[in-house]
């Protein structure tokens, strides 16, 4: 094999297995494998996620690791929260400021069901039912 043909073999093999590394709001990195699309609830860092519904759903793979802060349901009650999903692989990575307000008679369910998915978080709130770690 000549000298060309390694280092093209070389840069590919570099290339093929490389990840990219994102730098999330708290200064984590959100290393995306090469088959990772780039994150989609919170598409850059800084962004603040609240709920619809009553849920925030991070099905996909470091869907939101880039954002500042969760926020689901309200703290006076005016709003609650049924459901927190980090279900994709570092779905929730790295955030450090996650606020979940269940109600006073369901409650909220935390669900980590991607590896990593909740690694690294900071989770406060209050009423919450279940937390879930099958990740």
């Amino acid at each position: 094999m000549s000298t060309t043909s390694v280092s093209l073999l070389a840069f590919f093999l570099h290339h093929a297995y490389a990840q990219l590394d994102v730098v999330g709001s708290w200064n984590h990195v959100c290393a995306l494998g090469v088959d990772d699309p780039m994150p989609t609830v919170c598409s850059s860092a800084g962004m603040t996620k609240t709920d619809s519904g009553g849920k925030i759903e991070c099905g996909g793979n470091f869907d939101c690791c880039l954002c500042q802060s969760m926020i689901c349901g309200s703290s006076d009650g005016s709003k609650t929260c049924d459901e927190l999903n980090c279900n994709g692989d570092s779905g929730c990575f790295g955030v450090r400021d996650i606020q979940i307000y269940g109600s006073r008679s369901d409650g909220a369910v935390i669900s980590c069901n991607g590896d990593e998915s909740c690694n690294s978080t900071k989770i406060i709130g209050s009423n919450i039912k279940e937390v879930i770690c099958s990740g």
